[in-house]
């Protein structure tokens, strides 16, 4: 059995893999199909642990001693009507039962992957963002569930995560790929800009996540929830990369702020009539990433990401997907 057993191999869980490969770890993924384009036979493992019983599980873990959960759904996935179910059954249900299995199978530590959302649902209470969206409630959720399995020796690690930026090992693995098939189909991209205010996201590069992951993980066995820090860059600046990177066809233009709030409730509205709720409410989105939405490394962190730096891998990430 492998030391390192991770649960997903999407692009957080390609990146588990290669830090653990990286400090000579041996190391197990085991997710869904399709296989990545670097298929091991001796590293993957693919099935629908959702549909195993606990006794299989509990022996998949058995011999194991770091579980990572990297599964589940993000935050700007629009589930069919109540999306709150949806993200229980995929993101609260799953990582509490795993977490359970885990501790009983004799696994030294679970590393739970979140949001550094809930780091902004508990800092600025008076925002609602439990209250507003599904995603962050649930996120909430599962790392009260989780941690609560902690004892003197069984560690839960909750690793608060920004938007993560880099190249992946195949595009079907890639979650910004959704980002390119919805610049291709638009012929104008719209950015707010006003006074001291500007929209934008937060993101962190792969590279300074694995950085991160081998701190907490192998460095320090760290317990309890952390939120890594990122970066925050203006849409304006993303978006004209992405065109660059990607030899993306698309105007990008100027909107004042009830522009964008008209786009954001269109897109509500289609929601409902689709029957599908999303994670982040279009317009309550909006809001966020106009707060300019970020936590920077501190001490506790060795590494410091630079703006080049990023600005490189979304390049690298976006160049990649053509």
């Amino acid at each position: 059995m492998a030391e390192v057993l991770i649960a997903g191999a999407g692009l957080i869980g390609q990146q588990v893999l290669k830090v653990c490969q990286a400090a000579g770890k041996s190391v197990q993924v085991i997710a869904k199909p399709p296989l990545p384009e670097t298929y091991d036979e001796q590293v993957h493992l693919f099935g629908d642990l959702s549909l195993w019983s606990d006794a299989e599980i509990t022996r998949l873990l058995s011999h194991t001693e770091i579980f990572v959960f990297a599964m589940g759904a993000g935050p700007h996935v629009a589930p069919p009507k109540p999306a709150q179910e949806f993200f229980f059954r995929v993101n609260v249900t799953a990582a509490e039962r795993l977490t359970h299995l885990a501790k009983q199978a004799g696994v030294r530590q679970v590393v739970i992957m979140s949001s550094f959302f809930n780091t902004f649902a508990e800092k600025y209470p008076e925002w609602h963002l439990a209250d507003l969206h599904p995603f962050i409630y649930a996120s909430l959720q599962q790392e009260a569930r989780t941690m609560a399995e902690q004892s003197s020796d069984f560690d839960v690690l909750v690793m608060r995560l920004p938007y993560l930026i880099g190249p992946t090992e195949g595009k079907c693995r890639s979650p910004w790929s959704r980002v390119v098939a919805r610049l291709r189909a638009k012929e104008t991209v719209y950015y707010f800009q006003g006074g001291a205010s500007s929209s934008g996201i937060g993101l962190l590069t792969t590279e300074n996540f694995q950085a991160a992951f081998n701190e907490l993980v192998f460095q320090s066995a760290s317990r309890g929830a952390v939120t890594l820090p990122n970066d925050f860059i203006e849409s304006y600046s993303f978006y004209n990369i992405v065109k660059q990177a990607a030899n993306l066809d698309f105007q990008l233009v100027a909107a004042d702020e009830d522009q964008l709030y008209a786009q954001a409730a269109a897109q509500l509205a289609e929601n409902r009539k689709a029957a599908i709720e999303a994670g982040i409410h279009p317009v309550h989105g909006l809001e966020l990433r106009k707060r300019a939405l970020q936590i920077e490394a501190d001490a506790g962190f060795s590494f410091r990401q630079s703006r080049t730096q990023l600005e490189a891998a979304i390049h690298a990430t976006f160049r990649e997907l053509m």
